[in-house]
């Protein structure tokens, strides 16, 4: 996997907006991902809490960055793939998930 630094160049506008109603369509996915790439040697409630917290501080990206731009999918026939709100609170919690740190 390569580091977000390496991603490819081409990008598609974001609006707060679209990352908003992508968290309200797609907030249950956003923190299963979360809940899966948090370690495990955390208790479950913990991993559940912090779960939702890295899908609604996904949105607060969002808001700060205004007009933010995200990669566009590489897979478009995934579901969700075309929806470039809902890759940008992805990447946020992906991002966030994968952090050093993250309730080690």
């Amino acid at each position: 996997m390569r580091p977000p630094s390496e991603l490819p160049p081409a990008v598609a506008p974001v609006d707060a907006e679209q990352a908003e109603a992508a968290l309200v369509e797609h907030y249950p996915r956003l923190v299963r991902i979360g809940y899966l790439l948090l370690p495990p040697s955390v208790s479950r409630g913990r991993r559940v809490f912090a779960a939702h917290a890295l899908a609604q501080r996904s949105l607060q990206a969002a808001h700060r960055a205004g007009a933010a731009t995200v990669p566009l999918p590489r897979y478009p026939g995934r579901t969700g793939a075309t929806d470039p709100g809902y890759a940008y609170v992805r990447r946020q919690v992906l991002r966030r998930a994968l952090a050093p740190g993250r309730l080690g």
